[in-house]
């Protein structure tokens, strides 16, 4: 059989316990009463990116698009060593000008060089091409839609045959 503690070593345990739930409670109300901290907002206004940046990115940018081809936001973002959304800005301007080309939409969307316009074929020497018509400049008219002027009458359910 165990034998028991001795009662006054049981005594010593009860309080050093008693001690540790007491201040083991204030710690829980101390940080459920305290408000949590919360970060200062930024000095002064919003941080602009540099023209210099801006630019870094459009160049880095176009190499990559004409280095791999048509790619995607994030590849580029990968490749170029950005964020996706650091790069928007500059394949807007990319795009604006004209040296890059967009394909689809959203996440979907890839970006590559524009492709060249498709040449008209060159017919054999010396061979003169016919003059074009020029494009008609009389409006077209809109065709209007026939209307009846009864109003159309409510449909009937179909009767029932009796037998």
């Amino acid at each position: 059989m165990s034998e028991l503690p001795d009662p006054e070593r049981l005594a010593t345990l009860q309080v050093a316990l008693r001690e540790l739930a007491a201040r083991f409670v204030d710690d829980v109300l101390a940080l459920l009463l305290t408000p949590p901290e919360v970060p200062p907002p930024p000095p002064g206004p919003r941080l602009r990116r540099p023209s210099q940046r801006l630019a870094e990115l459009e160049q880095a940018a176009l190499h990559v698009v004409a280095t791999l081809g048509p790619i995607t936001t994030a590849a580029l973002a990968r490749a170029v060593g950005a964020t996706p959304r650091a790069l928007a800005h500059p394949l807007r301007r990319l795009l604006r000008a004209g040296l890059v080309e967009k394909w689809g939409d959203r996440r979907g969307a890839r970006y590559g060089a524009p492709r060249p316009a498709p040449r008209e074929p060159e017919g054999p020497p010396g061979a003169t091409k016919a003059p074009k018509k020029p494009a008609s400049t009389k409006p077209k008219r809109a065709k209007k839609k026939a209307t009846s002027a009864k109003p159309k009458a409510p449909e009937r359910s179909p009767k029932r045959r009796r037998r």
